[in-house]
Protein backbone atom coordinates (compact mmCIF):
# COMPACT_ATOMS: atom_id res chain seq x y z
CA UNK A 1 0.00 0.00 0.00
CA UNK A 2 1.03 3.75 -0.86
CA UNK A 3 1.38 5.65 1.99
CA UNK A 4 1.59 8.86 0.68
CA UNK A 5 -0.25 8.49 -3.54
CA UNK A 6 1.08 10.96 -5.58
CA UNK A 7 -0.54 13.38 -7.31
CA UNK A 8 -2.69 11.85 -10.48
CA UNK A 9 -2.74 12.59 -13.60
CA UNK A 10 -5.29 10.27 -14.96
CA UNK A 11 -7.63 7.44 -13.92
CA UNK A 12 -10.07 5.08 -15.63
CA UNK A 13 -12.79 2.79 -13.72
CA UNK A 14 -14.22 -0.43 -14.56
CA UNK A 15 -16.60 -2.91 -13.29
CA UNK A 16 -14.96 -3.26 -10.33
CA UNK A 17 -11.79 -1.73 -10.23
CA UNK A 18 -9.91 1.51 -11.24
CA UNK A 19 -6.57 2.63 -12.13
CA UNK A 20 -4.65 5.43 -12.07
CA UNK A 21 -1.58 7.04 -13.32
CA UNK A 22 0.55 9.66 -11.09
CA UNK A 23 1.70 12.82 -12.66
CA UNK A 24 4.81 12.80 -14.29
CA UNK A 25 7.30 15.00 -12.70
CA UNK A 26 10.93 14.66 -14.22
CA UNK A 27 12.68 15.78 -10.92
CA UNK A 28 11.35 13.25 -8.54
CA UNK A 29 11.16 9.26 -10.07
CA UNK A 30 9.92 7.49 -6.81
CA UNK A 31 6.41 7.64 -7.97
CA UNK A 32 6.17 9.93 -10.84
CA UNK A 33 4.32 8.66 -14.06
CA UNK A 34 3.76 5.28 -12.36
CA UNK A 35 0.58 3.24 -12.66
CA UNK A 36 -1.70 2.01 -9.19
CA UNK A 37 -4.80 -0.15 -9.27
CA UNK A 38 -7.15 -1.43 -7.03
CA UNK A 39 -10.60 -2.97 -6.28
CA UNK A 40 -11.82 -6.97 -6.96
CA UNK A 41 -8.84 -8.84 -9.15
CA UNK A 42 -10.20 -12.17 -9.75
CA UNK A 43 -9.17 -12.31 -13.50
CA UNK A 44 -5.63 -10.47 -12.82
CA UNK A 45 -7.00 -7.25 -13.83
CA UNK A 46 -5.12 -4.99 -11.31
CA UNK A 47 -1.68 -6.32 -13.38
CA UNK A 48 -0.14 -6.68 -9.78
CA UNK A 49 1.08 -10.36 -10.07
CA UNK A 50 -2.07 -12.31 -8.06
CA UNK A 51 -5.43 -12.61 -7.46
CA UNK A 52 -6.56 -11.26 -4.69
CA UNK A 53 -8.01 -8.21 -4.57
CA UNK A 54 -6.97 -4.81 -3.10
CA UNK A 55 -9.02 -1.58 -1.37
CA UNK A 56 -5.94 0.64 -1.62
CA UNK A 57 -3.84 2.24 -4.57
CA UNK A 58 -0.85 -0.41 -4.78
CA UNK A 59 1.87 -0.10 -7.91
CA UNK A 60 1.20 -2.61 -11.03
CA UNK A 61 4.23 -4.61 -11.75
CA UNK A 62 3.15 -6.27 -15.21
CA UNK A 63 5.94 -4.29 -16.91
CA UNK A 64 8.51 -1.55 -15.81
CA UNK A 65 7.28 0.52 -19.16
CA UNK A 66 5.51 3.62 -17.41
CA UNK A 67 1.53 4.17 -19.24
CA UNK A 68 0.66 7.36 -20.69
CA UNK A 69 -3.33 6.19 -20.65
CA UNK A 70 -5.36 3.09 -19.32
CA UNK A 71 -8.56 1.84 -19.76
CA UNK A 72 -10.42 -0.71 -17.59
CA UNK A 73 -13.56 -3.14 -18.79
CA UNK A 74 -15.52 -5.75 -16.50
CA UNK A 75 -12.34 -7.61 -15.61
CA UNK A 76 -9.34 -6.92 -17.82
CA UNK A 77 -7.20 -4.02 -17.96
CA UNK A 78 -5.36 -2.16 -21.29
CA UNK A 79 -2.45 0.40 -21.14
CA UNK A 80 -0.36 2.29 -23.66
CA UNK A 81 3.06 2.94 -22.89
CA UNK A 82 5.15 6.15 -23.51
CA UNK A 83 6.70 3.85 -26.26
CA UNK A 84 3.77 3.29 -27.72
CA UNK A 85 2.85 -0.25 -26.62
CA UNK A 86 -0.30 -1.56 -25.85
CA UNK A 87 -0.55 -4.06 -23.11
CA UNK A 88 -3.52 -6.24 -22.04
CA UNK A 89 -4.27 -8.30 -18.69
CA UNK A 90 -6.95 -9.84 -17.24
CA UNK A 91 -9.99 -11.44 -18.46
CA UNK A 92 -9.27 -13.09 -21.99
CA UNK A 93 -13.03 -14.74 -22.41
CA UNK A 94 -13.59 -11.86 -25.24
CA UNK A 95 -10.34 -11.50 -26.40
CA UNK A 96 -10.41 -11.31 -30.85
CA UNK A 97 -7.45 -12.52 -32.57
CA UNK A 98 -6.37 -9.64 -35.24
CA UNK A 99 -6.96 -12.75 -37.76
CA UNK A 100 -10.98 -13.09 -36.97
Amino acid sequence: MIEDLPEIEYISCGVDHMLAISRYDPSNNKFTGKTFAWGKNHKGQLGIGNVYSQYSPVPINNTKERFKKVACGASFSLGLSHTNRIYFWGNFKYYCHHSV
